[in-house]
């Protein structure tokens, strides 16, 4: 089963989330793309981690959108 936003990184595999900033949010964060190590090499381990912070990725971009609405032309 593939992990949310993560593959395994240099020679011990250490899994890392990576996650492309919605641009209209862009200047809100202050970065393009999310990038977080999650400091373990276990698939498990990594997979409970990169989904809570999808969650929480998606929780604060949906926040974003209901605070700013795209207006439709």
């Amino acid at each position: 089963m593939e992990i949310l936003y993560s593959k395994p990184r240099g020679k011990r595999g250490i899994y890392v989330y990576r996650r492309r900033v919605p641009e209209s949010l862009q200047a809100e964060v202050g970065a393009e793309i999310w990038k977080v190590s999650l400091r373990t090499a276990n698939q498990t381990e990594a997979r409970v981690k990169a989904t809570a912070l999808a969650a929480e990725h998606d929780a604060m971009i949906a926040a974003y959108r209901q605070l700013h609405p795209v207006e439709v032309a």
